[in-house]
């Protein structure tokens, strides 16, 4: 993951080490706890950049990880989205750090996890209203189940283009000898 501090958050201030801490101990630190019940290692960066709001453009994205935007809000007003940057399709999760959920239930979806989750299961782009609702259902479950615990393969295989996800086969992992 390639986390983004926008600095242009609360008013051009940017983030404290207090509020930078927060992220990484509610949220970052939480993910990485639960995703590894699925194999799954969050590997993080982090990155210079920022959210325009005048012209609803990030930066500082890198196109080889998961880009995580930390900001004061959302373009949509939402306390976390799961999305793909307009020009190169770039995917990115951003997220309002004072108003995102610190814990996931089976039936809240306003977590940083949640939504690196519909990445994980390409769940990101236009649906229809019922097959939203459907993924919101699989996203929380599995989430759910997989904090108890219980590995969720699926989300080590759903991840378009699935360039980050490595293989279930530890074979296909091993350096080809010619």
């Amino acid at each position: 993951m390639n986390v983004i501090y926008d600095k242009n958050a609360f008013g051009k201030k940017g983030f404290t080490k207090v509020q930078k801490k927060k992220f990484e101990a509610e949220q970052l630190e939480k993910a990485k706890e639960d995703y590894k019940n699925s194999n799954i290692t969050l590997k993080v960066k982090y990155s210079e950049g920022e959210y325009d709001r005048r012209v609803d453009k990030l930066s500082g994205f890198d196109i080889d990880y998961l880009n995580v935007v930390v900001s004061s809000s959302t373009p949509t007003n939402h306390a976390v989205i799961a999305s793909r940057s307009k020009e190169d399709k770039i995917p990115f999760v951003m997220i309002s750090l004072d108003q995102a959920n610190k814990k996931n239930t089976f039936f809240s979806s306003n977590t940083f996890e949640h939504e690196v989750g519909h990445h994980f299961l390409d769940y990101v782009g236009n649906s229809g209203r019922i097959e939203y609702l459907l993924q919101e259902i699989s996203v929380n479950s599995r989430l759910f189940f997989q904090s108890m615990g219980i590995s969720q393969q699926t989300m080590r295989e759903g991840f378009a283009p699935r360039r980050y996800a490595v293989p279930a086969n530890p074979e296909v992992n091993k350096p080809r000898q010619e």
